[in-house]
């Protein structure tokens, strides 16, 4: 079965690329007839200090539950400095690990909303205050989900077409991916303790790989602030993957044990791959990386293939191609690996794609400015002469009538009577007052009364019907009531729908209003004509009384014409009294519409209307969310041709034919709708599509259909329900989420031409039989594969630049980097000639798989690096860094307050890309070297080290100002600025370091001192004349035991040093200002003062053993 999988995208590069491999993930779903929910066992998490998803109209954004801000909830820089020295408080452990790099607070500008503006001490600051309380318990509620959704997993796997074997319950490890930019603020300044709270969270973590977009992706040069992001990064990767102490762990407490920290597996991702091909843009790299690790996740042999060489291979892969500095090379494993991708498709994907963009497009902005679209068309040429305010208003004089009539709400006049009609009608009347009539007229037959006998045994026999009158009246009104109400609910949102699809929202909102003044006042008159009722049965009464008044004396029958008169008049005093009932139950009704109906949905459209301008005309300065997508017959953006790793059988000039084509039917119907008084004309089959997508009513599958956009369910029932006195929820449907939604359902309406069209995958587009019948162009589509299929393979290179003639240099066992490939599968049975090409172009190696069951629309072609590379052969890490150095040349300024301000996020020993074992190397090599007076010390000049053949110099300017007395610190700091060299000295970048590599390399496990300082004690003469001669001439002697005792004295003069600022508390003002000083300026020493001492330690043991093996003789 395929395993669960956890990526996190870390800053904007990060969580965009996770985007797009969620959304290459979804799409795999539907093509492989995944109808569920995502699988929980695929968790895709951003994280950025934003607080919203960049560019939505770009890529969609993940579940809102699943990206998190890191700045929790701070604007400023300040207040987040308070919390994380909260949390780190000076007399903690913690706080040592923020000396030497922390942003001073007042200092810092950045308005946290907008990103940590490409400081990485910034980002990473942000990351420390959130990442255990606020991305720690995200992590382990996905490590969580990733057990918990193994059923739903095996589910998956089969739909998918990958076997679960019989009886499997155990769910296998997660792939744990990180992704990020080395370029950026938060995603540079985050990754690396992102990865090691992966490690500290849950043993399923113990191997997470990083994914690293080198700054070329950017645009060639980079920035300054990409490029010295992108070495700082760098650097502090390669000592955490170099790394066997476990430092830094105070910041990031673990919960489960860990040995390492770092990722176990890093992969470069750049611009171009390793043939020179240029992807051109951020946005097809992050394109490229989403097909590519989509198959990470859903294609079971690429998947497998990629756990392996992770997992199983990596430690063993990195160690066979270690070497990289011209010193220590046993210390240093290969440490990163690339890969490449192309894929291989008919174009249904980004067809189905610009087809959906287009269609939200003309939704979103139809809904927005829809009375404009429609003005011309319904007031012809007067349209050219009014503001926009005049054509709103003049269309809804225009049609408020008709919006009424429509929605069986038109009161006006005394004719029309669309609401009370229904409770209080001519025809109900009647039957109303044939009822009383019946029944008033009951006990009445051959009874001989007076006059007055007569009104007496009428009024009561009245009072008696009355009550059964007024009972039918109140059961009859509530009976009818629920069926009005739903009926008038349900009709009043499909109308609205309708009016919003033919004129937008603002026109709608408009209409909705004046209908709710209107129901308001027509209830009063309803009050008002219950009150006439009322007064006319009062009336009745009187009359009934007056026509016996004057009978006499005698008695008479009842069918006497005074007796029938005061029958009838009261029997219509009696319907009066009903009329008044239902009349202020409708009035009521009336009064509940306006207020629970109409007054919130005008509310509801008129906040629908405020979201659709966010989505059509941005905010704050940023691009509205459909400014990139397609627009009817203008073209196709530049976001959805093909990149230049993507191959398509049908060229994307086939689009707007094939538009025209699959929506050709919804001119029909949207003519055929008929339900309101002016019937919709679409002035093309997108518009007539459009207008339909608002209307609804069309099949979301085989057994729901899509609702109209305003709507409201209720629970447990099909329709919408509305009684007088209930509150509906009114739902409007224009989030993205909802609009794609509603989109997608269309175009995958079942039995469409859309839909088959659509679905169609490589199987049947190739195959020389369609639905019977031969394939006219089968062999034009046979070559146009050939042709394509030969493309894919070389573009798929991994997207990394190398320096070969480096690489071949320091990786002598793989002098050319060894490419494995992967193939997704391609779905071609054997025998058929798609098959046989595939066979013939890409290889019949049975080690890669190429073939599967089941069908597909897309193909993926991959391809890694086998064994990993030193950074420094990675050209497009190393040449941008050298442009922008030289470009800077030696302005110190420029330099440390500028390119290195706030870049670095960790101390030294956790900075600086060296092993620990060459690091400490280094430093017992200067300590020899200062007290011979080989190197110099004065950092406001060149550093030079004397070798055999010639002086060699440090980079200069150093990245940190300093004085003598912090010099080597800032010299391990600036051994990075070595990587600004590579590309024109190559190896000779690094010798000066090579030299006090040299002086001070240990044998075995006990440091022996260098020959040349063993010459000098044993001869007094120095083989190589100083640089430094002051120094010099203070370790001279007459003696060896002389000598050895200046030696020691320089050395314990150090010691004593580093062990004072050792003990010195702390004082919680350590930081790095504007200009990049580091305040105190011994705190730089203090970062590694702890390896100072040791290996000054080891030196002045090597002197007074002999160098290392005896006392001095």
């Amino acid at each position: 079965m395929l395993r669960p999988v956890i990526m996190i995208g870390c800053g904007g590069s990060g969580q965009k690329s996770v985007r797009y491999i969620r959304d290459a993930v979804r799409r795999q779903l539907e093509h492989g007839g995944w109808t569920g929910d995502f699988p929980r066992s695929w968790q895709f998490i951003g994280l950025d200090t934003l607080n919203v998803q960049e560019a939505p109209g770009e890529i969609p954004v993940m579940p809102s539950s699943d990206y998190l801000s890191l700045s929790a909830g701070f604007t400023q820089y300040r207040p987040l400095e308070n919390a994380l020295l909260a949390q780190h408080p000076v007399q903690s452990a913690g706080y040592k690990e923020l000396i030497g790099w922390r942003p001073l607070g007042d200092q810092v500008t950045v308005p946290l909303n907008d990103g940590a503006g490409q400081l990485r001490g910034v980002g990473r600051a942000a990351g420390i205050v959130s990442l255990t309380n606020v991305v720690r318990p995200k992590l382990q509620e996905a490590f969580t989900e990733c057990a918990a959704g193994g059923p739903e997993l095996q589910a998956v796997s089969e739909t998918l077409g990958v076997p679960v074997p019989p009886g499997t319950t155990q769910t296998p490890q997660p792939i744990v991916v990180v992704l990020g930019s080395m370029a950026g603020g938060t995603g540079a300044g985050v990754m690396l303790d992102v990865l090691d709270l992966v490690r500290r969270t849950h043993q399923s973590g113990a191997y997470p790989v990083a994914v690293i977009f080198t700054p070329d992706i950017f645009g060639d040069p980079p920035t300054d602030a990409m490029a010295a992001n992108g070495l700082a990064m760098m650097s502090e990767l390669m000592s955490a993957y170099w790394d066997n102490e476990l430092s830094g762990s105070e910041l990031i407490p673990a919960v489960v044990p860990v040995n390492n920290r770092g990722p176990h597996a890093t992969f470069l991702i750049g611009r171009k791959n390793l043939d020179g091909i240029d992807l051109e843009s951020s946005i097809n790299v992050y394109r490229a990386v989403g097909e590519a690790m989509a198959s990470w996740v859903t294609t079971s042999g690429v998947q497998e293939a990629v756990w392996n060489f992770i997992n199983v291979n990596w430690t063993n892969d990195s160690r066979i191609n270690m070497g990289g500095y011209p010193f220590g090379q046993i210390y240093q494993p290969g440490v990163v690996s690339s890969f490449g991708s192309a894929t291989l498709s008919i174009g249904r994907d980004r067809f189905r794609d610009f087809a959906q963009k287009l269609l939200m497009r003309e939704m979103l902005e139809h809904l927005y400015e829809g009375h404009l679209r429609s003005a011309k068309r319904e007031l012809g040429q007067d349209a050219e002469n009014l503001t926009e305010e005049g054509k709103l208003t003049a269309l809804v004089d225009k049609q408020q009538e008709n919006f009424l009539r429509d929605c069986h709400l038109d009161e006006r006049g005394k004719e029309t009577n669309q609401i009370t009609n229904r409770f209080v009608s001519t025809d109900l009347t009647k039957e109303e007052l044939a009822q009383v009539k019946k029944e008033f007229g009951l006990p009445f037959g051959p009874q001989q009364w007076t006059g007055q006998t007569w009104h007496h045994n009428l009024l009561g026999q009245a009072n008696i019907a009355k009550k059964s009158s007024s009972g039918r009246a109140v059961a009859g009104y509530e009976k009818e009531a629920i069926e009005w109400g739903t009926e008038m609910f349900e009709r009043l949102l499909r109308v609205t729908s309708i009016y919003v699809g033919q004129y937008g929202l603002k026109m709608t909102g408009n209409l909705v209003r004046i209908v709710q003044v209107e129901v308001s006042q027509v209830s009063g008159e309803v009050h008002e004509e219950a009150n006439e009722d009322r007064s006319a049965a009062n009336a009745k009464l009187e009359e009934a009384k007056s026509a016996l008044k004057n009978v006499g004396g005698g008695e008479i029958g009842f069918e006497a014409a005074p007796v029938q008169a005061a029958f009838d008049h009261m029997a219509k005093a009696i319907v009066s009294e009903w009329r008044a009932i239902r009349r202020e139950r409708v009035a009521e009704a009336m009064e509940n519409l306006s207020v629970q109906i109409l007054a919130p949905l005008g509310t509801h459209i008129d906040q629908a209307l405020a979201q659709v301008h966010e989505y059509v005309s941005g905010t704050n300065g940023k691009d509205s969310l459909v400014e990139t997508w397609p627009e009817h017959q203008k073209g196709i953006p530049q976001g959805f041709r093909p990149s230049p790793l993507e191959f398509f059988l049908e060229g994307i000039d086939t689009w707007q034919g094939l538009i025209e084509d699959l929506m050709s039917d919804a001119m029909e119907l949207a003519l055929r709708n008929d339900d309101t008084s002016v019937p919709f004309q679409p002035s093309n089959s997108v518009d007539a599509t459009r207008f339909l997508l608002n209307v609804g009513d069309f099949a979301a599958d085989k057994n729901t259909r899509v609702p109209p956009i305003v709507w409201a369910t209720t629970f447990g029932a099909p329709h919408p329900q509305w009684s007088p006195g209930g509150t509906p929820q009114i739902v409007i449907a224009i989030t993205y989420e909802e609009i794609l939604e509603r989109v997608n359902h269309w175009m995958n309406r079942p039995a469409t031409k859309m839909s088959r069209t659509l679905n169609e995958g490589l199987r049947d587009y190739l195959s020389p039989i369609n639905e019977g019948q031969p394939v006219p162009n089968h062999k034009e589509r046979l070559n146009k594969f050939r042709q394509k299929l030969g493309q894919a393979k070389i573009q798929s290179r991994p997207l990394i630049e190398l320096d070969n003639p480096l690489n071949s240099v320091i990786h002598v066992a793989n002098p050319q980097p060894e490419v494995s490939p992967l193939v997704g599968g391609f779905p071609f049975a054997v025998g058929t000639p798609a098959h046989d090409l595939v066979v013939e172009l890409m290889g019949d190696d049975d080690k890669v798989s190429k073939f599967t069951d089941r069908e597909t629309e897309t193909v993926l072609i991959s391809s890694f690096i086998k064994y990993p590379v030193h950074p420094m052969t990675v050209s497009s890490f190393t040449r941008p860094l050298g442009q922008v150095l030289q470009r800077i040349g030696p302005n110190a300024a420029l330099l440390q307050g500028g390119f290195w301000l706030w870049r670095r996020t960790k101390l030294l020993e956790d900075f600086a890309p060296l092993p620990d074992e060459v690091r400490f190397a280094i430093i017992r090599g200067f300590a020899v070297a200062r007290m011979l007076g080989y190197i110099t010390a004065d950092p406001a000049e060149p550093v030079t080290i004397v070798s055999e053949n010639k002086l060699l110099q440090f980079p200069y300017p150093l990245l940190t100002d300093v004085s003598t007395d912090n010099l080597l610190a800032a010299l391990i700091e600036g051994f990075s600025l070595c990587y600004g060299d590579v590309a024109t000295r190559q190896l000779a970048s690094f010798e000066a370091y090579e030299r006090l590599f040299k002086l001070g390399e240990g044998r075995g496990h006990q440091y022996t001192l260098a020959q040349e300082a063993l010459a000098f004690l044993h001869t007094g003469q120095l083989p190589l004349n100083p640089v430094d001669p002051r120094r010099a001439d203070k370790a001279r002697a007459a003696t060896k035991e002389e000598r050895c005792a200046n030696l020691i004295e320089y050395l314990d003069d150090n010691i004593r040093r580093f062990k004072r600022l050792a003990e010195r508390p702390f004082t919680g003002q350590e930081h790095r200002d504007k200009f990049g000083k580091v305040h105190p300026e011994d705190a730089l020493t203090v970062e590694l003062v702890t390896d100072f001492l040791d290996a000054y330690e080891e030196v002045k043991t090597a002197i007074e053993t002999g160098g290392g093996g005896g006392g001095v003789t």
